[in-house]
C-alpha cells in the first residue's frame, strides 16, 4: 500500500478542492499585505523581540483565516449545490467565482487601506 498524494486528492470532493485553493490564494495575498504592513513599520518593530513579531504575525494569520472563512461560507455552500444538485452548471460556477472574487476584492481593499491607517494611528 503506497501513499500517493494524487490518489488521496481524488477522494476530496471537487467543491472542497476549489474552495481550498481559493482559500490558499487568499491567504497568500493577505500574507503579502501583512508583510507589507510589517515592512512599512520596520522602524517601530525593531525594538520588539523576534518572538513578539512572530506571535503578531500568527495572530494576523488567524484573523485573515477568520475573514477568509466569512468570505467563503456562502460560496462554499453554493459550490456544493452546483456540484451535486445542478450537475456542474458552468455559468453558475463562473458567477460563483465572480462573487467570490468580488468578496475577496473588498477584503483585500480593506487590508490595503489598513496599512496607511495603521501607520497614522499606530
Amino acid at each position: 500500500m503506497s501513499f500517493s498524494i494524487k490518489n488521496n486528492l481524488r477522494k476530496i470532493p471537487i467543491p472542497i478542492q476549489v474552495v481550498f485553493l481559493i482559500y490558499l490564494i487568499g491567504m497568500g495575498i493577505f500574507s503579502f499585505y501583512r508583510v507589507l504592513l510589517l515592512l512599512s513599520n520596520i522602524d517601530k518593530t525593531i525594538e520588539n523581540s523576534f518572538g513578539v513579531l512572530v506571535d503578531t504575525l500568527l495572530v494576523g494569520m488567524r484573523f485573515d483565516t477568520t475573514i477568509s472563512c466569512y468570505v467563503l461560507a456562502v460560496p462554499m455552500v453554493l459550490f456544493i449545490i452546483n456540484y451535486y444538485i445542478l450537475n456542474h452548471n458552468k455559468a453558475f460556477f463562473k458567477s460563483l467565482l465572480g462573487l467570490t472574487f468580488l468578496l475577496y476584492a473588498v477584503a483585500f481593499l480593506l487590508a490595503a487601506i489598513d496599512i496607511p491607517f495603521f501607520n497614522f494611528f499606530f
